[in-house]
């Protein structure tokens, strides 16, 4: 452990979901401690936060200043809420991170009805995009309560560390609104779902949400690439070193898919619900995984749409893709 990271502490939650683990940090600087990402509100969350400030010596309603969070997905927010109460300590995020969260954690939640029928007009059939539909609104019960929200603006430097400032830094394409923080002296990178080592991240297509998600991805990597960064501390899986290769291969990823997917649409005109179950035909979906696994398969559609590679056949009620 260098000097600098000993101000940083991973600490894994565990999670009801496939991925079965999310890491959240702790960050002390002079002012106090500083918590990066959340985990779900369950009982095994709340019994993980409780563990650890005991076991670091933290009064969490004297020790923590500041609850900051890299982006909206449940897993990262979903004890912003519980922690929020706990602390008193504010909670932050992005601005259009904000109003993704907002939007999508709406009581109402207008986003499950609209990704439902979002995802009949692609082809699903409605017994399984009603299960979604559901099982969006079930999850709520992980979120609340949501907490007061403010934002952090793109470029204001934050000084999460001991002797350190950290640039926040926009990287969407996982979701809107995305930020990751790189230590300026350290070029450490608490880098929330942006960057996975084993894993590649989710990249999603979402009604009223970003319109084209895997051209912003790829820009924002693009981006990282010429960032001096050192060492990543990422949202799920170990700490890793290899940021310009990890960015590579995730480069190269999104390249092989995309060829799979022209390569499908040469045997005809299919939905995004055919092409989704052909690029995850390998794989048992539950509904939580259904759900990302044919979001992920728009967002590839859509990019190769709009570089006039695929179009689109819309008859108001069904969408098919060809070449």
């Amino acid at each position: 452990m260098t000097k600098d990271e000993q101000y940083y502490v991973q600490i894994p939650v565990p999670v009801p979901i496939p991925l079965k683990f999310v890491n959240v940090y702790l960050l002390k600087a002079e002012d106090g401690w500083r918590i990066i990402d959340t985990g779900l509100n369950t009982r095994e969350g709340k019994e993980t936060w409780n563990r650890a400030f005991s076991e670091l010596g933290i009064q969490p309603e004297k020790d923590i200043v500041e609850i900051i969070l890299t982006h909206y997905h449940p897993d990262h927010l979903g004890l912003a809420g519980w922690l929020h109460e706990l602390t008193g300590a504010p909670v932050r995020m992005s601005e259009p991170g904000k109003k993704a969260a907002l939007y999508i954690w709406d009581p109402a939640q207008p986003q499950a009805k609209e990704t439902a029928e979002f995802f009949t007009r692609h082809g699903m059939p409605e017994h399984e995009t009603r299960d979604i539909e559901q099982h969006m609104i079930d999850f709520m019960r992980f979120m609340t309560p949501l907490p007061p929200i403010k934002e952090i603006r793109n470029g204001e430097k934050l000084t999460l560390t001991v002797g350190e400032e950290h640039l926040p830094i926009l990287t969407p394409g996982h979701c809107d609104g995305h930020f990751a923080f790189l230590g300026e002296k350290s070029g450490l990178f608490i880098g929330g779902d942006q960057l996975l080592q084993k894993i590649s991240p989710n990249v999603s297509l979402w009604p009223n949400m970003d319109p084209n998600p895997l051209q912003s991805y790829i820009t924002s990597l693009k981006e990282l690439k010429e960032l001096p960064i050192r060492k990543v501390f990422p949202g799920h899986g170990r700490i890793f070193t290899e940021a310009k290769e990890r960015i590579d291969e995730l480069l190269h990823h999104h390249d092989e898919r995309l060829e799979e997917v022209l390569g499908y649409l040469k045997e005809g005109e299919q939905t995004a619900y055919e092409i989704c179950r052909k690029l995850f035909s390998h794989r048992e979906l539950d509904l939580h995984q259904l759900r990302f696994a044919m979001s992920e398969a728009l967002a590839h559609l859509v990019y190769l749409e709009k570089e006039n590679q695929i179009r689109r056949e819309d008859d108001g009620t069904l969408v098919k893709f060809f070449i």
